[in-house]
């Protein structure tokens, strides 16, 4: 997760969206898993226009990340 924020691929910044569902069978975008049918699918998008699609384990990752990151936990 760390190098993934420090590589700049999973931005730090606030998301203007984020949705929840079903796994649609897209790539996480942290782990590389796929998100199957029975799995949570968070797509989450920023203001630069882009757009991640996180499983449940990696999205309570990042966000604790970037929370951490702006003081709030």
């Amino acid at each position: 997760m760390a190098a993934a924020l420090a590589a700049g691929t999973v931005p730090r910044d606030n998301p203007i969206k984020m949705w929840a569902g079903t796994g649609t069978g897209s790539q996480c975008a942290i782990c590389g898993e796929r998100l199957r049918p029975n799995d949570v699918e968070y797509e989450i998008e920023f203001a630069s226009g882009k757009a991640l699609v996180l499983d449940r384990q990696c999205h309570e990752l990042w966000d604790e990340c970037r929370a951490s990151r702006d003081g709030v936990h």
